[in-house]
């Protein structure tokens, strides 16, 4: 119109702003919903489900082989593991626990009661004493020991006969008599292990578990290597890393509990989660949508002045 405003430069923009926005709008919750299938007359309505509610199957088996590949796989968590940063703070984490435990004064018996309590630290001192025992004196029973010491015995006896008393050694000790005698031997003291080995052993164990949890930490200490102990662990963290890791994540299976967890979440879950992470991003495609909108209306409305 000659003379006149043209509402074409607000009509337009306007229109295609709000079009923009609705159509972008419209595009995003078409992502997730609706979330089932949609059936009319028997045939299924087109764009249902939504498209992350229809390919969430295969969606999930893509961000497995990503985390698996790429994000959790070994060699980046091993160079994560091992980096300096990491081997600083599990060193200066060391360093901290043996300043700790040289400057504790509390022995151990008063440190396990407090977290679990006197009864209980009590009932573990007996069993280790019972499982220290048992271990000892079966060992001591298979090595033989008994055989060994009724050897030296009978050479020690063999040795003093001999020197004083040759003719009645050769009466007394010939080699069956010998044999036979430290068999005799041999047994007894088998016996006498079997059946006094326990008591000693509770009484010298009992007082070595005793005496250990009475002593105060720090000079329980005092005579570890620490230092060396710092840097074994330090290397046993590293060596577990690189020979194990690999093992540890097949065994975890990461991807496949975050697969596992994606198929499982409800669609009412998994919107919730997606926005709460990208919330602010799809509102920017939305309000883009409606930038891009008005900028043509005013293309379009240039065009129509021109024309």
């Amino acid at each position: 119109m000659p003379g006149g405003f043209n509402w074409s430069w607000i009509i337009s923009p306007a229109a295609g702003a709000v079009i923009g926005y609705v159509t972008n709008d419209v595009a995003v919750r078409m992502l997730l919903r609706p979330y089932e299938e949609k059936r009319i007359f028997g045939r299924r309505v087109p764009f249902t489900p939504g498209l992350i509610a229809k390919e969430r199957g295969r969606i999930a088996h893509a961000i497995r082989e990503v985390l698996d590949s790429e994000l959790l796989s070994a060699e980046v968590l091993e160079n994560a593991l091992l980096s300096p940063r990491m081997m600083e703070q599990l060193g200066a984490a060391a360093d901290a626990a043996i300043a700790r435990l040289r400057a504790e004064e509390n022995c151990p018996r008063v440190l396990l009661s407090d977290l679990l309590g006197a009864e209980h630290v009590a009932t573990l001192e007996n069993r280790a004493c019972v499982t220290a025992r048992e271990f000892i004196l079966q060992k001591l029973l298979d090595s033989g020991l008994e055989n060994q010491l009724a050897e030296l015995v009978m050479a020690e006896v063999s040795q003093r006969l001999g020197s004083s008393m040759g003719m009645l050694k050769a009466l007394l000790l010939d080699d069956k008599r010998a044999a036979q005698y430290q068999a005799k031997l041999a047994q007894a003291i088998r016996e006498a292990m079997e059946t006094r080995g326990p008591d000693l052993l509770d009484q010298l164990i009992g007082e070595t578990i005793r005496d250990t949890m009475s002593k105060p930490l720090n000079q329980l200490a005092e005579p570890l290597p620490l230092d060396a102990v710092r840097g074994a662990l330090l290397k046993e963290y590293e060596k577990i890393v690189k020979t194990q890791l690999a093992g540890i994540l097949q065994m975890i299976n990461l991807g496949g509990v975050v697969e596992d967890k994606l198929n499982a979440i409800t669609m009412a879950g998994l919107e919730e989660m997606i926005m709460a992470v990208m919330k602010k991003e799809l509102r920017a495609i939305v309000w883009l949508g409606a930038l891009l909108g008005c900028v043509m209306g005013f293309v379009q409305a240039g065009i129509s002045c021109l024309l």
